[in-house]
């Protein structure tokens, strides 16, 4: 198992940093997605490739480690029951509409937003631990601000790392409307944690 790789959801950093890996090919992802259906080890290197990706998407949405990663394990337990009717495609179009059918759900069920959860990370000092918490917990907050469409559309985008094609596909939008939605979310949420320094 790589060493970058969380083994389980359990493992999951709750920093907002972008992968330094290069995102994997489209091609890669069908043809392991087809093979998913009958090898599991196929489907444990579509978990290894998107976990953390879909981990912080859920994050941005739900703003709680715990619901992140309980969420995070849904989509994957889900996409595994799933695996077998998967259609080439969009594989990541795919898992993420998952992810983002259960953080609605979530929502529904829960009806409130949950603040981010306190965690400790043993390779920083608590210093840098309190600083990073703080700019995170500062995004997280401007993030709940926005209007759903703008939220979404800036973590599926920015925090999942998605293609503007692959998130209009998501959220049943046009390209260039999901480029509005993300462009005005930055600049929203840049004005608001400017106005808060």
């Amino acid at each position: 198992m790589e060493q970058n790789a969380p083994s389980t959801c359990m493992d999951m950093p709750t920093s907002l940093k972008r992968d330094t890996h290069p995102p994997p090919t489209l091609a890669d992802d069908e043809s392991l997605a087809v093979a998913a259906a009958r090898d599991m080890d196929a489907f444990a290197e579509l978990y290894r490739r998107y976990a953390e990706r879909i981990y912080r998407y859920l994050l941005a949405r739900t703003g709680g480690v715990d619901d992140a990663q309980e969420l995070t394990a849904a989509t994957f337990f889900s996409a595994l029951e799933a695996i077998g009717r998967y259609r080439r495609g969009h594989f990541r179009a795919w898992l993420f509409g998952i992810a983002r059918h259960h953080a609605s759900h979530h929502f529904r069920r829960a009806q409130q937003l949950v603040a981010l959860d306190e965690c400790l990370n043993a390779n920083i000092s608590v210093e840098e631990l309190a600083i990073e918490h703080l700019r995170a917990a500062d995004v997280m907050r401007a993030l709940h601000t926005l209007a759903p469409e703008r939220a979404e559309a800036l973590a599926l985008r920015l925090l999942a790392g998605l293609t503007p094609a692959e998130v209009a596909q998501i959220m049943g939008k046009r390209e260039g409307t999901v480029r509005v939605l993300v462009h005005r979310a930055i600049r929203e949420m840049r004005e608001r944690l400017e106005s808060e320094v």
